[in-house]
């Protein structure tokens, strides 16, 4: 079993500036063997209104 550890920052060491890394990955899309998952490929998995 891993330990997990906790890290507590001060107020003087807390981040004030944040970046979206998400907004600049390249993600190809998810694949099946017929090419790209439509969005009604996901209605099983996930709701449509987070599809």
């Amino acid at each position: 079993m891993t330990k997990t550890r906790k890290i507590v920052l001060t107020e003087k060491e807390m981040p004030r500036q944040w970046y979206n890394m998400a907004a600049d990955l390249k993600v190809p899309p998810f694949m099946s063997p017929d090419g790209p998952v439509p969005p009604e490929g996901w209605a099983p998995v996930f709701p449509m209104n987070l599809v």
